[in-house]
C-alpha cells in the first residue's frame, strides 16, 4: 500500500483482479455520484473484458483530470459509497483502477483526444485550477480557441500549490496539464487579471466570453490572540512551502523535530498535518470543533491520518496562541460541546466549564476554511453573487452576464476535485450555446482499422452476431442487441409446432462455477424456439424492415425433406440474409433432428439439398462437436450444396451431481440429463474444430465461429484461426449484450498495434503455423526462470514441479524464494501456469538438449 498517496499502486494483474470483483451492476451506482461523470462503470467493465486501452479512453475522454481525481477525490463517500460489492464484502477499489489506467495512459503515450481546427471564437478562462482547466480542454475540443490566464508562474492552481505531494504526485498533474495543453490551449503564467474592469475589457479586447475559475483564495483566521506570531502559517502558504521543498528542502527543515498544531478537521487540515509529519516533525497534533466521527475529512484521509502517527484533538477550541519573544510556544484551548445537534459551525460551539488544555507546539497551521479576497471581489464587480460566491445557473454555470461563466469554488464551497471538473465541462456546453460558433468546427476521427467483413455475400458492419439461442428469440431483443452494435443476429432456431410442439422443463439451466468465477459454463436442456413460425416471421420482417442494414440469419430445424423446406421459404420470404440449419441441437428428443441429425453423413447432406433446393439465399450448416471427426460430417454439408459451416454448438455433458438428490443438475422432480454445455470453458475445443474445418484443404468453406467467446481476444483467437465471422451466446447471458462494444474498440486496438487496416487481413493468419505435435523441433530445450524480485515465496512451484513434474524447482526455506534447477528442468513450465503473480515464472533458453528418460537422482532412488 503507498499510504502516501493514499491507494495501493496496481499493476496490470491487481487491477484486472479487482476489476474482476465487480458485479457489473444493471444501474451502475458507482456512476452516479462522480461530479465529472467519469463513469466508472464503463471503464471498469472494459478492463475486466480485457479492453485495457478502452478503458483508459473512457476515463480521459468523461474526465479531462481522471488522472488527479484518481488520487485526490474522497471515492469512499462518493462512487465507491453506492457499490453492490459492498453487500458481500468490500466496494471495488475504483480510485485504484482509476489510478493504474491513467497511469497505464501516460506510460504507452496514448493520444485519446484531437482538437479541431480553430473556430472564430476566443474564450479567455482566468484561472487554471480542476474547473479552468476542464472548461478550457472541453471548449477545445469544440473548436474555441482558449487562453488561459494564471497569476502563479506555473499551471494548476490548487492541484499545483494547495495538495500536497503524498497525495498528488507532480508526474500525474504535469501530464494531465500536458494532454490539455496538447488541444492546443494558450497558457498565460504570471499574468494576473486584476481590478473591477478587467473582465469587460477581456470582453472588449477580442475574447467573446470569460470563464472564471478564480476560487475561494483568501484562507480564514482564527482571531486569537498571538496569530501573528512567527510559527503561525494559514494553510495556503504551508502547503506552498511544502511543495516547493521538493527540491530546496526548506519546508524539512521548518519542521524537523518540531511540534505543530493545525487547526481544523477538513481534508485540508489533515494535508497539513500528513505533511509536516513526513518531512519530520516530531508531535503533530490536529485540534477540531468536531468529534472524529463529525470531521469533514473522509475515511480515507483519517485513516493516512492515523498511520503517519497524527494525535487528533476532537472537540477542541483554540482560544489563544502562546507566544515566547514573538515566536509560538504552544496553544490554549477547551473543549466544546454543539449547542444544538447537526450544526457544526463555530457560533453552535459553547465551552466546557474546567476542560482548558495546553498543547506545548513550535507551529501552529490554520486550516479552518477559506473566503474570498478583495482582489477577487473586486474582479467579480457587479456580478449577482449570494454571500461570498457568485450566482450561476446550475445547468450552464452562466453568471448574470451572458458571456460571462464560472465554476469551481467561486461558485460554492466544498467542491470535490471531480465536482470542479464537472463545473468546467458543463460551462463549455453552455458557453457553446451562447456563444456559438459561426462554423460548427469539424471533429477529427481517428483512423480506425474496419471490420467489416463479407460472409458468403452478406454483409456485416463487424464480425459479432446473437447465436441461435435465447438471446436472438424476439424481434425486441435482436433489435436492442443491434443498437448496441451487434453486427449481426441468428434468430433462434424456428420450428414447425404442428410437427413437434416445443415445451422446455424448468428449471433449465445449471452454470459451473470455478473459484471466484462465476459461470465459467452453463448447462442447459433447452430446445429450439416454442413461438409459433407465423410470429417469429413477422419478427425476422420487423427486424429487416428497421435493420435493412443489419445481417438476419434464421435458424431453422425440420424433420422431413419437405419440412425444411417449408421453413426455408418462409424465412426467405421474412427477409433472411441467410439460413443455418441446426443439425446439433443436443436437447432434442425427437429422432431425426438435432444432433443427431449431425452424427448422420446422409441426412445432413440430404436435409441440406431440400434447403438449397428451396431457396436462393446462402445457407450454412450448423455442426455438432458431440462427434470425433467433424471433416466428414462438413463435408456431407458441402455435397448437400451447403454454402458455410458454423460451429460449434453446444457439448453434451452433465456440469454437477446434485450430493442430496443423487441426480444430475438442473433436477426436474428429482431426475437430470445429458444436454448442452456452453461457455469460457469449450472455447479450447471450439478452436480445435475451427482449425480443423478452415484447414481442410478439400471443404474449403467460411466457417463462422461459436463457442466461448467473451472478449475481444477470443473473437481474435477465432478470427486467426480461420473463422470469418463470430457467433455468441453464454457471454451475453452471462454480461448483457454491452460487451459487444469492449469487443469491437478491443478488436480495433489489436488490428492497430498489429498494423493491419481491415478485419479480413487476419482471418486465417494462425493456421500457418498450426502443426502436428511430431513436426516441433525435439532438441530445443527451455527452462524456467524465476524473478527473485517478484517471487512472493508461496512455494506453489516447487510443489507442483515435485510431485507432477520433473522435480527442478529448487525452494529456500530461509529467503522463502524459488529458483530452478537448469540441470533438471525440462521446460515444461508447469511452474509458470500455477505461479500466481503473472509474470514472475518465464522462460529462456537452457544449456543444452533435453535428456530422455528419468533424470540420474531419480535413478538411484529406484536402484537404491
Amino acid at each position: 500500500m503507498n499510504t502516501r498517496c493514499g491507494i495501493r499502486n496496481m499493476d496490470l494483474q491487481g487491477a484486472i483482479t479487482e476489476a474482476n470483483r465487480c458485479l457489473l451492476c444493471h444501474d451502475a451506482p458507482c456512476d452516479t455520484d462522480c461530479g465529472a461523470d467519469t463513469k466508472p462503470s464503463q471503464f471498469i467493465r472494459q478492463l475486466k473484458m480485457g479492453n485495457i486501452k478502452g478503458a483508459a479512453r473512457t476515463i480521459r475522454r468523461n474526465n479531462i483530470l481522471g488522472g488527479v481525481c484518481a488520487y485526490v477525490c474522497p471515492t469512499c463517500r462518493l462512487c465507491e459509497k453506492g457499490c453492490s460489492r459492498s453487500g458481500l464484502d468490500e466496494p471495488i477499489r475504483i480510485n485504484e483502477i482509476q489510478a493504474f489506467l491513467t497511469g497505464y495512459e501516460r506510460a504507452e503515450r496514448l493520444k485519446v483526444l484531437e482538437a479541431p481546427a480553430r473556430g472564430d471564437k476566443k474564450i479567455a478562462v482566468i484561472g487554471s485550477g480542476p474547473a479552468g482547466l476542464s472548461a478550457a480542454a472541453y471548449l477545445a475540443l469544440k473548436g474555441y480557441a482558449v487562453t488561459v490566464f494564471e497569476k502563479a508562474l506555473k499551471i494548476g492552481g490548487v492541484l499545483r500549490y494547495g495538495i500536497p505531494m503524498h497525495r498528488l504526485p507532480m508526474e500525474v498533474l504535469d501530464h494531465e496539464i500536458e494532454v490539455i495543453a496538447g488541444l492546443g490551449i494558450e497558457f498565460k503564467c504570471g499574468a494576473e487579471i486584476k481590478g473591477k474592469d478587467a473582465i469587460f475589457d477581456l470582453l472588449k479586447n477580442g475574447y467573446d466570453g470569460v470563464f472564471l475559475s478564480v476560487g475561494l483564495d483568501k484562507p480564514r483566521r482564527l482571531g486569537v490572540k498571538g496569530e501573528e506570531a512567527d510559527g503561525v502559517y494559514m494553510w495556503s502558504d504551508f502547503l506552498a512551502l511544502a511543495k516547493k521543498s521538493a527540491d530546496q528542502k526548506d519546508f524539512a527543515m521548518l519542521v524537523k523535530g518540531k511540534n505543530v498544531a493545525v487547526i481544523g478537521g477538513g481534508s485540508v487540515a489533515l494535508d497539513c498535518a500528513a505533511s509536516a509529519k513526513y518531512a519530520g516533525a516530531d508531535r503533530v497534533y490536529c485540534v477540531s470543533l468536531e468529534a472524529m466521527e463529525e470531521l469533514p475529512a473522509d475515511s480515507e484521509e483519517r485513516r493516512i491520518a492515523h498511520e503517519c502517527g497524527i494525535r487528533f484533538k476532537p472537540n477542541g477550541r483554540i482560544l489563544e496562541i502562546l507566544t515566547k519573544d514573538g515566536k509560538v510556544c504552544g496553544v490554549r484551548g477547551e473543549e466544546i460541546r454543539w449547542i444544538a445537534p447537526g450544526r457544526y459551525v463555530p457560533e453552535n460551539a459553547e465551552g466546557v466549564a474546567g476542560s482548558d488544555f495546553a498543547l506545548p507546539v513550535d507551529i501552529v497551521v490554520v486550516s479552518i476554511g477559506t473566503t474570498v479576497s478583495e482582489d477577487v471581489k473586486e474582479l467579480l464587480g457587479t456580478l449577482e453573487r449570494f454571500g461570498a460566491y457568485l450566482r450561476v445557473n446550475p445547468d450552464t454555470m452562466q453568471t448574470s452576464h451572458p458571456k460571462v461563466f464560472a465554476g469551481g469554488d467561486i461558485t460554492g464551497a466544498g467542491k470535490t476535485v471531480a465536482a470542479c471538473v464537472g463545473d468546467g465541462r458543463k460551462a463549455a456546453e453552455g458557453i457553446a450555446r451562447a456563444i456559438p460558433l459561426s462554423v460548427p468546427a469539424i471533429i477529427p476521427k481517428p483512423s480506425r482499422p474496419s471490420l467489416a467483413v463479407e460472409f458468403c455475400g452478406v454483409k456485416f458492419a463487424n464480425p459479432f452476431c446473437l447465436s441461435s439461442s435465447p438471446v436472438g428469440n424476439t424481434a425486441e431483443m435482436v433489435s436492442h442487441a443491434f443498437e448496441l452494435g451487434w453486427g449481426g443476429a441468428v434468430f433462434k432456431t424456428l420450428n414447425l409446432e404442428r410437427d413437434y410442439p416445443i415445451v422446455d422443463p424448468t428449471p433449465r439451466l445449471n452454470a459451473l462455477h470455478y473459484g471466484e468465477k462465476r459461470m465459467v459454463g452453463l448447462q442447459n436442456i433447452e430446445m429450439i424456439s416454442e413461438r409459433p413460425f407465423e410470429q417469429n416471421l413477422k419478427d425476422i420482417a420487423w427486424l429487416k424492415k428497421h435493420y435493412p442494414e443489419r445481417a438476419v440469419i434464421v435458424s431453422i430445424m425440420g424433420y422431413s425433406n419437405e419440412g425444411w423446406a417449408e421453413l426455408a421459404i418462409g424465412a426467405q420470404r421474412a427477409g433472411a440474409d441467410m439460413l443455418e440449419l441446426n443439425f446439433s441441437c443436443p436437447q432434442m428428443a425427437v429422432e431425426g433432428a438435432g444432433h443427431k441429425v449431425g452424427q448422420s453423413y446422409d441426412m445432413i447432406r440430404q436435409f441440406t439439398k431440400a434447403v438449397k433446393d428451396a431457396v436462393s439465399i446462402p445457407v450454412m450448416a450448423k455442426m455438432t462437436p458431440n462427434i470425433t471427426d467433424i471433416i466428414p460430417v462438413a463435408m456431407a454439408a458441402k455435397e448437400g450444396g451447403a454454402d458455410a459451416i458454423s460451429a460449434i454448438n453446444t457439448l453434451r455433458a452433465i456440469t454437477e451431481v446434485d450430493l442430496d438428490a443423487f441426480a444430475p443438475k438442473p433436477t426436474i422432480e428429482g431426475r437430470g440429463s445429458i444436454s448442452g454445455y456452453s461457455g469460457a470453458a469449450v472455447k479450447p475445443i471450439a478452436l480445435r474444430f475451427i482449425a480443423e474445418l478452415a484447414k481442410d484443404e478439400n471443404l474449403r468453406l467460411p466457417v463462422s465461429g461459436i463457442g466461448g467467446i467473451e472478449t475481444w481476444s477470443d473473437a481474435a483467437m477465432f478470427l486467426l484461426l480461420g473463422a470469418g465471422n463470430l457467433q455468441a451466446t453464454t457471454s451475453i447471458m452471462r454480461y448483457g449484450y454491452r460487451i459487444v462494444a469492449d469487443m469491437v474498440e478491443g478488436l480495433e486496438d489489436y488490428l492497430l498495434a498489429k498494423g493491419f487496416d481491415n478485419l479480413t487481413q487476419i482471418i486465417g493468419l494462425g493456421l500457418k503455423n498450426l502443426v502436428d505435435p511430431s513436426e516441433h523441433h525435439q532438441t530445443r530445450h527451455v527452462v524456467s526462470s524465476v524473478n527473485q524480485d517478484k517471487c512472493i515465496g508461496c512455494g506453489l512451484c516447487h510443489i507442483v514441479c515435485h510431485d507432477g513434474a520433473n522435480q527442478a524447482m529448487r525452494f529456500d526455506r530461509e529467503k522463502r524464494k524459488a529458483q530452478t534447477d537448469e540441470e533438471r528442468c525440462v521446460g515444461c513450465l508447469l511452474c509458470k501456469h500455477v505461479c500466481p503473480v503473472w509474470d514472475c515464472i518465464a522462460s529462456k533458453e537452457g544449456g543444452g538438449a533435453i535428456a530422455g528418460g528419468m533424470h540420474e537422482d531419480a535413478l538411484k532412488f529406484v536402484y537404491s
